[in-house]
């Protein structure tokens, strides 16, 4: 199998000569360099979890199933709210968390509900949280809008650390291989982020957009 890897030359000669065009590198000769699928497979992981996020967790009119979805991470792993305490809607305007089953887990609870990018402000009452559903108008929108780009910086930020680990790899895999091969993964690698992080900055977009204008 043939992968075709960004150009090594210099930028000054893109599309001219020597400099310009790109390397394809064999599976062989990316083997012990970068795994590909591996690296493909752990963006996109981020990718979708970013788009998971945004279908759950940002909606203009929030309810009890928003709630359910919601991902809380503890340290014995990451559990769905609804595994870990009763969802009740007690009223349109007002949504009880009831914790009472797992004590152990309300500091966990309550910092996903604050990070949850529902522009929200649960109100803690020993293992229970009253939640307040926020009103549809232009601020509760506005600041979806921002808690959108808030996520994305988070996952950009966490795609990068997967670049920079993929990196320290490539350069660690230098002795006995072409500096040509070696700078042509390299270049893949970064480029592969870089398409990544637009994806997620179109999706971002888009969602922006879905809650400025949508009803």
């Amino acid at each position: 199998m043939l992968i075709m890897c960004a150009s090594t030359g210099d930028k000054k000669g893109k599309g001219k000569g020597k400099g310009g065009g790109s390397m394809t590198l064999s599976a062989e000769e990316l083997d012990g360099i970068l795994d590909v699928e591996a690296y493909q497979s752990d963006m996109d992981r981020l990718t979708n979890s970013l788009q998971e996020k945004f279908i759950h967790t940002l909606s203009v009119r929030t309810s009890q199933g928003v709630f359910d979805n919601l991902q809380v991470k503890t340290e014995d792993g990451t559990f769905s709210l609804i595994q870990i305490a009763q969802v009740i809607q007690k009223s349109p305007q007002m949504i009880i968390i009831d914790a009472t089953l797992s004590p152990m887990y309300l500091k966990d609870v309550k910092e996903a509900l604050v990070n949850s990018g529902l522009n929200i402000n649960p109100q803690q009452e020993k293992a229970t949280f009253y939640v307040q559903v926020p009103q549809v108008t232009k601020e509760h929108r506005q600041k979806l809008a921002k808690n959108a780009k808030t996520l994305c910086e988070a996952s950009k930020k966490d795609i990068r650390t997967i670049f920079s680990k993929y990196s320290k790899k490539i350069n660690s895999s230098k002795e006995g291989r072409s500096e040509d091969i070696v700078k042509a993964a390299a270049n893949m690698a970064k480029e592969m982020m870089d398409q990544t992080v637009a994806r997620m900055e179109d999706m971002t977009a888009a969602k922006q957009k879905e809650l400025l204008q949508g009803k």
